[in-house]
């Protein structure tokens, strides 16, 4: 979520894209992968054009870490990404 006049992060959707994005960081994944997954942060919650390819990447990649990784993932971002998006990524 982003305000409408300046496009900033608001603050809360600010603190949920660094946690997600911590959290990517302790993953075994390799450096591109985890790259890879912070990108698809970034589109998810912005909701872009390429948030439906980035729903993909992003359970493809998270999946590695197993459910307890899922879970947290959820929780992190649950409350900062669109309808759409949350449908696409917890059926």
């Amino acid at each position: 979520m982003y305000c409408h006049e300046c496009g900033h992060p608001y603050p809360w959707t600010e603190t949920a894209i660094k946690a997600a994005k911590e959290l990517a960081e302790e993953l075994a994944l390799s450096d591109e992968q985890k790259d890879l997954l912070k990108a698809s942060i970034d589109e998810l919650i912005q909701d872009t054009p390429g948030a439906q390819v980035a729903s993909v990447r992003f359970n493809k990649l998270v999946a590695k870490g197993g459910k307890a990784v899922a879970d947290a993932f959820r929780n992190i971002l649950i409350d900062v990404v669109s309808e759409s998006v949350k449908k696409s990524i917890w059926p």
